[in-house]
């Protein structure tokens, strides 16, 4: 299925073991972004990252998504959300999962859109060392999930931000990126590119302080949305 041209689609992956309020928080504030037009969420078959602990099962996780987004997936811009689709490319692909393979695949599958791939602060941490992620933004603009909330202060501090953000990016992009200064006046601004695609775009959300690991760990449902924390309690029951 294509969508209208020039169109954006905001593309949210993970491990999604569990999938919890955090996760959900993204995804929410996706939906609810006048700058997105669909929201694709693509849990890893296996993350290069996640090695340990133990992932839950493919079908727990995918169970738990669906169960959690019931009330968004789909939903087709209801109540002024944007669509939310649940996108099962990289469970039906060998592991481990990389996202310069899955961006390539949607660029292909959405030719008329804009890819932008969201990020919260941790991942973005390590954006630089993802496998070929000067390619991945040649193939979709990030969006950062900040928990901290920008310093009021001004112009100049949050252009000094943005260029301490830039360097946080993998060469060439790093050298390139431009803070733009109009961006700015609705929130902390974009990064663009040289010929002016926006590499970078920070939104500053309240998101809670959720550790997925913590929940498998303690096998506490604090923090597992519900539809997804009945699908967790049953997978325990069984074990």
């Amino acid at each position: 299925m294509q969508i209208k041209a020039q169109s954006t689609a905001a593309v949210f992956g993970g491990s999604f073991s569990p999938f919890h309020e955090g996760h959900l928080g993204i995804v929410k504030a996706l939906a609810d972004d006048p700058e997105v037009d669909r929201v694709l969420v693509v849990p890893a078959r296996r993350s290069p990252f996640k090695d340990a602990p133990p992932l839950l099962p493919d079908d727990v996780r995918w169970n738990m998504l669906r169960a959690g987004l019931a009330g968004l997936a789909g939903a087709g811009g209801m109540g002024g959300r944007r669509d939310v689709q649940l996108c099962d490319l990289e469970m039906r692909r060998p592991s481990p999962s990389y996202t310069f393979e899955t961006l390539g695949i949607l660029s292909s599958l959405y030719p008329l859109s804009r890819l932008q791939l969201a990020l919260g602060w941790d991942a973005f941490l390590e954006f630089a060392r993802w496998r070929r992620s000067s390619e991945i933004l040649r193939l979709a603009g990030l969006i950062l999930f900040d928990r901290v909330g920008m310093n009021p202060a001004g112009k100049d501090e949050s252009e000094e931000e943005s260029k301490a953000l830039a360097e946080l990016l993998p060469p060439p992009w790093n050298a390139e990126a431009a803070w733009d200064a109009d961006s700015a006046r609705d929130g902390p601004g974009h990064l663009r590119g040289r010929e002016g695609q926006m590499l970078l775009r920070r939104v500053v959300l309240p998101l809670p302080q959720i550790s997925g690991r913590e929940i498998l760990r303690s096998r506490s449902l604090e923090g597992v949305p519900p539809g997804a924390r009945e699908v967790l309690e049953a997978h325990w029951r069984q074990r």
